[in-house]
């Protein structure tokens, strides 16, 4: 046997147990209420099965594989106890590295550690604590029958796992030598809850004397179970069941607060120091293991129960582990550790054979055994107790050395059979006892021991018809008994056809039947069906019977094994009669065979098969392509039967004409009479045509542009033009750059199509990757798609391509300028108008741009460019856009104030100046919403000037001018000037024409007007004195005005855009103060100064002018005489000046009238010039007396002045 590295064993088991745990949740290894005990309790004890290969030793096959598998075990344990290494625990049990098990003191911090090492470590349990299974019935198992027969256990011996024995006792004495040949105690101080027995409280001991009874009540129970199995011939009348056999005495128990309780791991070392110490005892065998001890009860098998790899590996080298099934009365529950399904397990009968009230039985009770009735009288068993005195107890553990002694017997009896063969001679041989709701055996040791004994088989009758068919079924009786003492094992029985009555192995076998293991005396009879072989001649043979024809069974007599009847073989004749179909089939679809067959044999036929055929160009029945058979069960002699066949043609055969055959009993299973004329010929031929689907692709159609290494969408239509629906197949989609060949190129992905019906053409679009990696370069591309024929195939293979009609011009990876959003506001605009788009450039591509990008804006009556719209603005976006990155901007564009009226776009053109390599497509271009541009029609509605001006002075207070201009237009005006003029009315041609006459009032309006909207504008007036190098002559004046004289809108109606007052509005008058140095002419009133004319004339200086029409002013006026009289005057003056219409031929438009008042000039006093009022009376100017003159008077001057200029 090839060993294995314990370490990397152990590697493997971690790995594993990983891999495991990633895949599932699985339990904790240590259960709940065992943590939970640990936690209260500080410490518990349990029993660790670690993962490490267990096979029982036994079975091996060498001393130095079962070295290597103890290796492997102390591996894990090791391991195991590493792991605990740093916490409280203490190791009570290692097993000698013989058991995969491990047993602890563990902490709660111990478990925990235990339950992380899954791969180490299978499953923790608690080392449970086992009570005594607490009954003169040897005769009643006829164990005094097999002494008789020399059979008493001599040369066995029997194990006593209990309280201990009493090795003194002259019970277990033979010839005053004590029965007792080695002792062990295997016992255990659990702080605070159990104290070790053995000798010195050791928790183990081997000494002499070890395994002497505890001193506790209840440890009479071991040397009572002891009696039970081997006790001798002293004291009693009769003595235990083996009395021949020896004993081991192990004590397991402890003393739990004075009662004794054994621990699982206790009841494991006494099994396994049996099993190491099991041939120290030269001419004796270890026959069985006596366990009277149990706990918790199971329903059924209790294999995970830690002494199982113990009991295992005895029963593997002949030791049975008999354990007491448990004293709770259960009907359906059998008590640990008797539960594990290789321990014998045994409950208890009264010495009546019924099933003792206390017991403990299930369906999987191993035996029934005399265990008393627990009355405390006779009915219970007598045996042996400590002190050398008996007594009687009851109780599955007084049943159970009953079996343990009953190995032991039959163990002498048969040295080399195994536990399960004499196990299976006390169950077969036992008396079957009833239960409630099982029924097992009660030991007969005596019969068992026949069992064990040699048998001799014999074929006791055997029965068949007298005449058969070759290949028919025959039902044959027969009847094999062991005619010996000894039982039987299992074995065979073998039916022959034979040519003569002397049945041997070189006959043809006709059927192998199981025979059961059989007592003495014992018959098996059972009814079976054989064949006879197809193909066999007629005639006469026998049917012959051979029991154990290998001598698996060792017989006392093995010549009488034989029988044999006679029989005939009789033949049919089968050949069809009819056979018939329709002339016209289509592949895959069903035709329908009707066919007729007849037996004209004499033997009815058994089993055949009738077979049909096609075949292109042959006529042979038989010949071409099996299309179908049928199965039919015999035909009775001369009988017929129609058979109807139903089958598809295949898809595989060709269009063409094909012969129709059949053929009975095509197979050869019927021997015939006749076997040529099994076949025949269809009258009629059939005309298969192809039913399959005709794939094609009837439409491709790709993108124009693609980008190497991004994806594309790609449309495909396929249609299936063929007479039958195709199934599940692909489409294939290829690039090429130098063939329009479907399929040429390079393959870019695939279509599945699940199914296709019959005439169903189905559309879709497929997304698939140009690939980056697979060389490709710029340029222009064929796309071809390729179908798969279906698995059915089709009609033409070779039509399932089709090649797009436009090329994919792919790219590299580039940048990809888009117009993402544009809108204009406001909407609405004249000529001249200035709008603001907002407007978003996007780089959707794959790069970054490097060069700036220009955007364009068009003035578009139409959302696309269709050539020649004028660009009326642009922008530049000077920063490199990154991939996803973008560029918003508010661009004010002026509507060019040649465009006419109507709805417009404002088309954004990103990178219009292709600067930018870019992918192609529509994206660079977006057109705002519309924008309505119409004409704007300004009309002066209404003047109100000031009512007065002085030429050459500003209105600077109330009133002033007012003007109010709207918009009567569709669309909003532009920012314009208003003028309001003076126009004056003497004659000259445009007198009223508006603008015609002198500017005095400008007003600019900055804001745009709306439609129907309006603005009024107030302020001074300015009349400008000089107006083409000439004074501005003064009067009444008319008032115009004028809105946009520098038409900066584009008005349809420019008369409007003036207006003039029908009447005279303004007053323009000159200013009097600039008159001093204009010359006065005064004529002097004679009556009243005495004089007739006085020609004065000096300047005027007036110093104050009021703002009205009339105006009045007030100043001096310096006078001399204009006749060299010397005279020189100043006068105080005041008067008005009033502007006037102007009628024809009047030069002037406006007078004037004065007064003034002389004063004395004392410079002229001495002479009276310049003295005009009197100071010197008398005198005239010219120095003369005047007679009948008042010098001293007042002499009032008045006149006009001549302002026209």
């Amino acid at each position: 046997m090839r060993r294995i590295a314990p370490a990397a064993l152990l590697a493997c088991l971690v790995v594993l147990s990983l891999v495991s745990r990633a895949r599932t949740a699985e339990p904790p290894l240590v259960p709940p209420d065992v943590a939970r005990q640990a936690a209260s309790a500080g410490s518990v004890r349990v029993i660790v099965r670690v993962n490490a290969p267990f096979v029982p030793e036994h079975f091996l096959g060498s001393a130095a594989a079962a070295l290597g598998q103890r290796q492997l075990i102390s591996s894990v344990q090791s391991a195991v106890t590493a792991g605990l290494r740093g916490v409280d625990h203490r190791v009570t049990h290692q097993f000698d590295s013989t058991l995969p098990l491990l047993a602890l003191e563990a902490s709660p911090d111990a478990l925990r550690i235990l339950d992380s090492m899954r791969g180490l470590v299978l499953d923790v349990q608690e080392d449970k604590v086992r009570r005594p299974m607490l009954a003169d019935s040897v005769p009643l198992i006829n164990g005094n029958d097999a002494w008789n027969a020399g059979f008493d256990g001599t040369g066995t011996i029997v194990a006593i796992l209990d309280t201990g024995v009493d090795s003194s006792h002259p019970f277990l004495k033979a010839a005053g030598v004590s029965k007792v040949i080695r002792e062990a105690c295997f016992s255990s101080t659990f702080s605070g809850v159990s104290t070790s027995v053995c000798p010195g409280g050791a928790s183990s001991s081997t000494a002499s004397g070890s395994a002497a009874p505890c001193a506790l009540p209840g440890c009479d129970h071991g040397t009572h179970v002891a009696g039970i199995a081997a006790g001798g011939t002293t004291g009693v009348l009769g003595s235990g069941v083996a009395p021949g056999a020896k004993i081991i005495a192990i004590q397991v128990f402890s003393s739990f607060g004075g009662s004794p309780a054994s621990f699982d791991s206790d009841q494991i070392a006494g099994l396994n120091y049996l099993f190491n110490h099991r041939n120290d005892f030269p001419g004796l065998k270890l026959a069985a293991v006596n366990m009277s001890l149990g706990g918790d009860a199971f329903s059924t098998f209790c294999d995970s129960e830690p002494q199982k790899p113990a009991i295992d590996q005895l029963r593997a080298v002949g030791v049975a582990t008999a354990i007491a099934s448990g004293n709770d009365g259960f009907i359906s529950a059998i008590s640990a550790p008797g539960c594990i399904s290789s321990a014998i397990s045994v409950g208890s009968t009264t010495k009546m054979d019924d099933v003792s009230f206390f017991s403990n039985v299930a369906p999987f009770l191993g035996l029934f055994a005399p265990g008393g009735s627990a009355t405390g009288g006779t009915a219970d068993i007598l045996s042996s107790v400590p002190g050398g005195v008996f007594g009687r107890k009851a109780g599955t553990s007084m049943a159970t050395p009953h079996v343990a002694g009953a190995f032991a017997v039959l163990r002498q009896a048969a040295p080399t059979a195994t536990v399960d063969q004499l196990l299976a001679a006390l169950q077969d041989t036992g008396k079957p006892i009833a239960d409630v709701l099982s029924t097992r055996p009660r030991i007969d040791v005596f019969a068992a021991l026949g069992q064990v004994s040699s048998p001799d088989l014999v074929v006791q009758t055997l029965a068949a018809p007298p005449t058969a068919l070759s290949g028919a079924n025959v039902s044959v009786t027969t009847s094999v008994k062991n005619a010996g003492l000894g039982g039987a094992g299992a074995t065979t029985l073998r039916l022959y056809l034979s040519t003569d009555n002397v049945i041997t192995t070189g006959d043809t076998l006709l059927k192998e039947i199981p025979i059961p293991a059989l007592v003495g005396g014992a018959s098996k009879a059972q009814t079976v069906t054989v064949i006879i072989p197809p193909g066999t001649t007629a005639g006469p043979y026998f049917i012959g019977a051979f029991v154990n024809p290998t001598g698996a069974v060792t017989e006392s007599n093995p010549d009488n094994n034989t029988k044999a009847v006679a029989f005939k073989v009789i033949q049919p004749d089968l050949t069809v009669t009819a056979l018939s179909s329709a002339t016209t089939a289509q592949t895959t679809r069903p035709l329908t065979i009707s066919s007729k067959v007849w037996n004209r044999g004499t033997a009815p036929a058994g089993p055949f098969r009738l077979s049909f055929y096609m075949a292109q160009g042959d006529d042979t029945p038989g010949a071409g392509t099996p299309v179908v058979f049928k199965d039919l069960t015999g035909l009775a002699v001369n009988a017929n039967v129609s058979v109807t066949s139903t089958f598809t043609i295949p898809a595989n055969f060709s269009a063409g004409t094909y012969f129709l055959s059949a053929r009975v009993d095509s197979a050869g299973a019927v021997t015939e009479s006749d076997e040529n004329n099994n076949g025949v010929l269809a009258s009629n031929q059939v005309t298969v045509t192809l039913y399959r689907p005709e794939v094609t692709i009837t439409a491709l159609r790709g993108p124009l542009f693609g980008k190497i290494g991004k994806t594309i969408s790609v449309t495909s239509a396929v249609r299936n033009a063929g007479p039958a629906p195709a199934g599940t197949f692909k489409i294939h989609f290829f690039l090429s750059s130098g063939s329009s060949d479907p399929g040429a190129g390079i393959e870019i992905g695939t279509r599945s199509v699940s199914s296709l019906a019959v005439g169903a053409n189905v559309s879709a679009a497929t997304t698939l990757t140009i690939p980056g990696n697979a060389g490709l370069t710029e340029g222009n591309y064929y796309l071809s798609a390729v179908a798969d024929s279906p698995a059915s195939g089709e009609l033409d293979p070779t039509n399932n391509g089709l090649t797009a009609a436009s090329q994919i011009a792919l790219t590299l990876l580039r940048p990809d300028l888009a117009v993402t959003a544009a809108t204009v506001t406001p909407a609405l605009a004249s000529p001249g108008f200035t709008v603001k788009v907002s407007n978003t450039i996007k780089n959707a591509g794959d790069v970054a741009t490097a060069a700036p990008v220009l955007v364009n804006f068009y003035l578009s009556p139409t959302p696309t460019l269709t050539g020649g719209e004028p660009v009326i603005g642009n922008r530049s976006i000077a920063t490199p856009l990154l991939v996803g990155g973008t560029s918003s901007a508010v661009t004010p564009l002026t509507i060019p104030r040649t465009t006419a009226p109507g709805p417009y776009f404002i088309v954004v053109v990103a990178n219009d100046d292709h600067a930018v390599v870019e992918y192609p497509g529509p994206n660079n271009v977006k057109a705002t919403g519309p924008v309505n541009v119409q004409l704007p029609n300004l009309q002066v509605v209404s003047i109100a000037p000031a009512p007065v001006a002085i030429r050459g002075k500003g209105v600077t207070g109330a009133p002033m001018a007012a003007v109010v201009v709207k918009n009567v237009g569709s669309g909003p005006a532009l920012p314009f000037d208003v003028r309001v003029f003076a126009n004056r009315d003497d004659g000259t041609p445009g007198a009223q024409i508006p603008g015609a006459g002198d500017l005095m009032f400008n007003k600019s309006v900055v804001t745009s007007i709306a439609p129907n909207g309006s603005v009024s504008l107030t302020g001074p007036i300015h009349v400008e004195e000089i107006v083409d190098g000439n004074v501005r002559l003064a009067g009444n004046y008319f008032v115009s005005a004028i809105a946009d004289p520098a038409l900066n809108n584009v008005d349809p109606d420019g008369a409007n855009n003036q207006f003039t007052e029908t009447v005279k509005k303004v007053a323009i008058l000159p200013d009097m103060k600039k008159l001093k140095n204009t010359a006065v002419d005064l004529t002097l009133d004679p009556s009243a100064c005495g004089v007739s004319v006085l020609n004065l004339r000096g300047p005027f200086n007036i110093t104050n002018q009021t703002l009205a029409n009339p105006s009045t002013f007030s100043g001096t006026v310096t006078l001399d005489d204009q006749l060299g009289s010397g005279f020189h005057q100043v006068y105080t003056v005041s008067g008005t000046v009033r502007a006037l219409d102007l009628g024809t031929g009047i030069a002037g438009k406006v007078v004037s009238s004065f007064t003034y008042t002389a004063t004395i000039n004392n410079a002229f006093a001495s002479n009276g010039r310049g003295n005009i009022n009197g100071a010197a009376p008398g005198l005239n100017f010219n120095g003369g007396s005047i007679a009948g003159q008042d010098s001293s008077g007042t002499c009032t001057f008045s006149g006009s002045i001549d302002v026209t200029r």
